[in-house]
């Protein structure tokens, strides 16, 4: 199975190509997409070309994962990137919902039509039970965006970086 292309009322969503690293770059080297990532924002165009690269091998294993995402109106720009992927949380593989967009496409509800769509390709398609995110406790806009998409907060987890909060989301909840 291949969902490599979804569109909502006003999104695309695709999968991501190499020559998409310009754009990841773009928006995970801003510091401001990265305020609250411990990590920091990408220091190099090779950072971003790893990331994605990691993408798309989760793209060919398992026919979904992370999309890049631009408006229906102007699908020539990518405006952020989101979808689900399987990763090890708390020492679990779990299926988990991510979110980055460019500061100019902040509240205007792009994350949650974004997340809707991931949320019933997980439920629907995939059949999963589950769908997780983390969190750091001080990205109230994420944190808000997670809630109205359904998820709770269940745990706080410690990892390298410090202190995530881990939301779920149960299907049929």
């Amino acid at each position: 199975m291949q969902v490599s292309l979804l569109t909502t009322d006003r999104l695309v969503l695709r999968a991501p190509q190499l020559s998409d690293a310009h754009a990841v770059f773009a928006i995970d080297g801003d510091p401001q997409t990265n305020r609250f990532n411990p990590t920091g924002p990408d220091r190099s165009l090779d950072q971003s070309v790893r990331r994605l690269q990691r993408w798309l091998d989760h793209w060919r294993t398992y026919g979904f994962g992370y999309w890049v995402i631009t408006t229906r109106t102007r699908t020539e720009t990518i405006i952020g990137m989101g979808g689900i992927m399987y990763r090890e949380i708390a020492g679990a593989v779990r299926l988990n919902l991510y979110f980055r967009f460019r500061p100019a496409a902040w509240g205007q509800g792009y994350a949650t039509e974004m997340g809707r769509a991931a949320i019933a390709l997980g439920f629907s398609t995939l059949n999963q039970q589950q769908i997780f995110a983390t969190v750091r406790p001080n990205n109230h806009p994420s944190i808000r965006t997670l809630e109205r998409l359904g998820l709770q907060h269940v745990d706080d987890i410690v990892d390298e970086q410090g202190v995530s909060r881990l939301y779920v989301l149960e299907r049929g909840a």
